[in-house]
């Protein structure tokens, strides 16, 4: 089983983009927050998955 990663993102829906990934939810949320404040930007976190990149 593969650990959990937390992705900080921006955007809603299909037009979501992660800007930041973390090990631990706590420091993903935090940086949202903060980010969020410099920038006035809504930073929302969610668990993201791998995804192979391998080009066959």
């Amino acid at each position: 089983m593969s650990e959990i990663r937390w992705g900080v993102c921006v955007g809603e829906n299909d037009d979501m983009e992660i800007v930041k990934i973390f090990k631990n939810q706590d420091d993903a949320l935090q940086d949202a927050l903060f980010t969020t404040q410099e920038t006035q930007i809504v930073h929302t976190v969610k668990p993201v998955k791998k995804i192979d990149r391998s080009v066959d």
